[in-house]
């Protein structure tokens, strides 16, 4: 009999690539949004320490109310680079779980492919054994 071939593996094979590629994609977005997130509690920090500052005199108020609207700024920018950061590992996330269920119903196409063929393969077996005994017995 011959072995098992699945007519399908060739797609099968496709598929996790697919999944793997978007599982890669994902991870890098999570890694790429967790930098992001370090980047603004850096941004916070910084705006955190100047606003503790007391400055003294006219020009060093000055100073420093620029330098903390720069920081201010700083710190929505990164807000919103998060934010776009989450989306994207969101997008990410969906396309992985996507690419994870069609390669899956591949798979379960497989596997019930496989054990048909295990039932075919053991009756075959089974097949030959009993021509094998009544050949035995003739003897």
């Amino acid at each position: 009999m011959r072995k098992f071939k699945f007519r399908l593996e060739k797609l099968l094979e496709w598929r996790n690539a697919i999944a793997s590629e978007a599982k890669a994609a994902y991870l890098g977005a999570a890694a790429d949004r967790i930098s992001r997130e370090h980047s603004l509690e850096e941004a916070k920090e910084r705006l955190a320490h100047a606003l503790r500052q007391v400055p003294s005199t006219l020009p060093e108020k000055l100073s420093n109310e620029a330098f903390l609207n720069r920081l201010e700024d700083e710190r929505a920018v990164a807000e919103s680079v998060v934010q776009a950061a989450l989306e994207d590992e969101a997008l990410a996330l969906a396309a992985w779980r996507e690419s994870e269920k069609e390669a899956e119903a591949i798979r379960k196409l497989r596997e019930r492919a496989q054990e048909a063929w295990q039932i075919e393969f053991d009756r075959f077996e089974q097949k030959e054994l009993d021509e094998w005994a009544v050949q035995q017995r003739k003897l």
